[in-house]
């Protein structure tokens, strides 16, 4: 298993409502190719972007190589599956999971989020202290792959509640202190 902390970025360019945000620009480079530059101030090249198979999802692999990150490939709608089989395949016994609609992840609070979850041997944990669009999870690949049992869906593009909501899992909250509240309500995401 790797020792190194490592980030896996769920990826797919599928939007309806706003078309392939992801590849917008934000500045001079796409949304998710500044997300992916904001984690590496952190985290270096330990990065990975997993998406689907999809035609459409071809274009995140030319970006992983331009920024000398991995790149996975894998289940087009369940999310919790192609998460686990990239962990897998990399040989992860846990890492921090983000989202591409989030390009201000801060990778400051990911990474003492990190500390804490393996100093308490969390399963699943998270920071949601953070406004929506800085916060991550940081899970145990192990768990993942107990939730791919215990799943009655392919559709988990929303799967944190799986460890949230069945009490099979010891679960932390990574507590901020002297957050502002009206800071903690705004919203940081791309949707």
């Amino acid at each position: 298993m790797s020792n190194q902390i490592h980030v896996l970025i769920t990826a797919r360019l599928k939007s309806k409502r706003l078309k392939k945000k992801i590849l917008l620009p934000f500045g001079e480079v796409p949304i998710i190719t500044y997300l992916v530059r904001n984690l590496k101030r952190v985290f270096k090249n330990n990065i990975t972007i997993i998406t689907s198979k999809s035609n459409q999802d071809h274009v995140l692999e030319k970006i992983a190589k331009n920024e000398e990150i991995g790149i996975y490939r894998g289940e087009p709608q369940d999310v919790i599956k192609r998460i686990y089989n990239a962990a897998k395949k990399q040989k992860l016994s846990d890492f921090i999971s983000c989202t591409a609609d989030n390009p201000f992840t801060e990778p400051y609070y990911a990474l003492k989020l990190y500390k804490d979850f393996k100093k308490n041997n969390y399963d699943f944990s998270t920071n949601n202290e953070l406004p929506i669009g800085l916060f991550c999870n940081v899970c145990k690949t192990s768990a993942i792959k107990k939730i791919i049992k215990i799943k009655n869906t392919k559709n988990t593009e929303i799967w944190g509640s799986y460890f949230m909501d069945t009490n099979l899992f010891k679960v932390g909250n990574y507590k901020i202190n002297r957050i502002n509240k009206f800071f903690q309500k705004t919203r940081f995401t791309i949707d």
